[in-house]
């Protein structure tokens, strides 16, 4: 036994732990406990014997939990405990005891060293309990990505050089097309890698994970830290982190690049990535596979220069005026990333792979439509990059003037006015407007749009288009009134007139079914008898005859309001309950008769089942919003009535 190289050992692997080395610094740790003997006595004091094993244990497996690998820290930490109580036992009770008590400060280092093996025990448990949860939440029928990327933070916090881990968490923000915060994750992970640049020398170099790998020159490890969370990397910097990722996290990393518009970013980085594997050509690399492992690195790379090319093109049409061919360029664009290959035309259905690219695609697309007056495909377009970025400013108002033209007065008030607070507190919070939806992240540092991307006096041309809006929703409020009045007053007169005409038409049918010669006893008994001997001529009969000879006569007997109606017949289109706009009622699926009460708990019920954050069906976002238009409208006495107005006068106006 050899307790100094031992001790040289363990010191070291304390520095590669805080290097983030885990696994290297785990198999110092094993090197250092093959050269401790294995006496129970304290002897040598704390920095040898049994007091330097039980704490080599407790390194080693804080190590290994760090690298992800829970069994072995377990094993690890168990051991640690054992030795240290074993120890403290057999000494308790020997000739030694004098000799421990005198030792007073390797009593406290074992004591220190069970307590450490418990926490680390606790740790292990906490981990294993991450993980299961993160696997059981994923399983699940209706998967809540939210939940399980909570999960998988917990256990990155107990084990933050697991590449698995990394590797999962990757992929499950790529699976939620959060590609901003996939390229975050991967370059915060390349910061960390800087750290062990020059460490793997001599008998490390074994455990190099990046073999062939040149010193960063302009990568530095504290970058995120100074320069903020949600900051990106310069376009060396990409080059010094691109080699130093895991290998399969290098497709996704890649194509969030891209999918950011980060264009200079991805081309540099692929040329890096084929420089180094044509300069380590067989080498092994232990992190993922061999460095020449990068099959998938053409295809992405050509998937860059149609992207590119593709939306420059698309822009050259839009600034000459063809915007059919331009919206028909775009979705070539996002087609790119579907995972078939479609034919493309302007009302094409695609896959949406998210991120910044996306979200501008659709926004140029909307705007191709709005220039050709297709405003209700443009509204689509619209939501669609607002799924992807929610505080999309232009996306935000150009869905606004789409449904102004379309006269859905609600829906455009909604947005004109979402687009003025975002605005309003953008300007108090320094410029900045888009968020980025991250894991525990909060307000982005203008990652999409700031306040300086408006165009001069572009907030007061939407206050005045607001005010306009809400001008024609009052107009429209009132003329709805006015023709529901009138619609009203005819039909009372209508039935006034009726009332009066019908004694009149009832004694002349009786003068004509008698045989128009009401004095004549003779008569009338003949009559009397001829009605006796025809069937079906009771009273509810007769008045059956007198109906139908006022609807089919001819002259003073035809129907009056068969008159003011017949001009008309032929250019009534049919019915319908709500033209124009979306029926808040059906919506809701409640009717005009509906309590205050059944709408809130009609509405609380489909919030619920169409939240976003609990549906992520393509359409749940639209029909929410929906649902909450309908409800801010029927939720409030005074705009329900007017509301209910405007519906009767739409339902009355084909009568």
């Amino acid at each position: 036994a050899d307790d100094t190289l031992a001790i040289l050992y363990g010191n070291r692997a304390a520095a590669l732990m805080m290097l983030g080395a885990f696994d290297a610094a785990a198999a110092d740790c094993s090197k250092a406990l093959s050269h401790v003997g294995n006496e129970t006595i304290v002897s040598g004091g704390q920095e040898g014997g049994v007091v330097l094993r039980a704490k080599l244990y407790c390194r080693m497996a804080r190590a290994y939990l760090k690298a992800g690998k829970e069994d072995a820290a377990w094993k690890g930490f168990e051991s640690a405990i054992k030795i240290s109580r074993e120890s403290l036992q057999s000494n308790g009770g020997s000739e030694e005891t004098k000799l421990l008590k005198s030792n007073i400060q390797s009593v406290k280092v074992l004591n220190q060293t069970i307590t450490d093996g418990e926490l680390g025990k606790s740790d292990v448990t906490r981990y294993r309990d991450a993980i299961r949860s993160a696997e059981a939440a994923s399983q699940l029928p209706k998967k809540n990505y939210n939940q399980v990327l909570i999960y998988l933070n917990n256990a990155l916090a107990m084990s933050p050089g697991s590449i698995t881990l990394h590797g999962k968490k990757v992929q499950l923000l790529a699976q939620m097309r959060r590609w901003a915060d996939l390229a975050n994750q991967c370059e915060r992970l390349a910061c960390e890698s800087v750290k062990l640049d020059g460490a793997f020398t001599r008998d490390l170099r074994s455990m190099d994970p990046f073999v062939g790998t040149s010193p960063a020159k302009v990568l530095k490890a504290d970058y995120f830290e100074t320069a903020g969370p949600d900051a990106t990397l310069g376009v060396s910097a990409v080059c010094d982190a691109v080699v130093r990722l895991p290998r399969a996290l290098l497709p996704y990393y890649m194509r969030s690049l891209r999918l950011e518009e980060r264009y200079s970013e991805a081309a540099r980085a692929g040329t890096a990535l084929e420089v180094l594997a044509t300069t380590n050509k067989d080498s092994p690399g232990s992190n993922g596979g061999g460095v020449t492992n990068f099959d998938w690195l053409p295809l992405e790379r050509d998937k860059l220069r149609r992207t590119r090319t593709g939306k420059e093109r698309g822009d050259l049409l839009f600034r000459c005026r063809d915007y059919k061919r331009a919206a028909e360029k775009y979705a070539e664009c996002l087609q790119i990333d579907a995972e078939n290959e479609k034919d493309v035309s302007l009302f094409s259905h695609f896959d949406n792979a998210g991120g910044r690219l996306h979200a501008i695609l659709h926004c140029n697309r909307a705007a191709c439509l709005m220039a050709i007056d297709m405003y209700k495909d443009a509204v689509k377009e619209c939501t669609a990059a607002l799924r992807i970025q929610s505080h999309y400013l232009k996306a935000v108002l150009r869905r606004a003037r789409c449904h102004a033209k379309m006269m859905d007065y609600q829906e455009a008030i909604a947005d004109f006015q979402k687009w003025v607070k975002l605005v309003d507190d953008a300007k108090q919070n320094g410029g900045s407007v888009s968020n980025r939806r991250g894991a525990g992240t909060t307000a982005g540092t203008g990652w999409f749009d700031k306040v300086s991307d408006i165009k001069e006096g572009e907030d007061e041309r939407v206050q005045v288009e607001l005010a306009d809006v809400k001008r024609k929703m009052r107009e429209a409020v009132k003329k709805a009134h006015t023709e529901a009045e009138n619609r009203a007053e005819k039909d009372k007169m209508f039935t006034e007139k009726i009332n009066r005409e019908f004694p009149k038409k009832r004694s002349e049918w009786w003068r004509q079914t008698s045989g128009g010669t009401a004095s004549s006893t003779s008569g009338s008994a003949t009559a009397n008898a001829a009605r006796t001997q025809r069937p079906g001529t009771d009273r509810g009969s007769s008045r059956r005859y007198m109906f139908d000879e006022a609807s089919t006569g001819s002259g003073s007997t035809t129907s009056t309001h068969e008159k003011d109606r017949g001009s008309k017949k032929d250019n009534v289109p049919t019915p319908m309950p709500c033209p124009n706009t979306v029926c808040h009622y059906k919506v809701l699926k409640m009717t005009m008769r509906s309590s205050q009460t059944e709408i809130k708990k009609a509405y609380h019920k489909m919030a619920l089942k169409y939240h976003p954050d609990k549906n992520k069906e393509p359409e749940a976002a639209d029909v929410f919003r929906r649902i909450r238009v309908a409800y801010e409208v029927l939720s409030d006495s005074d705009s329900r009535r007017r509301y209910d107005a405007e519906l009767r006068l739409k339902q009355f106006s084909y009568l």
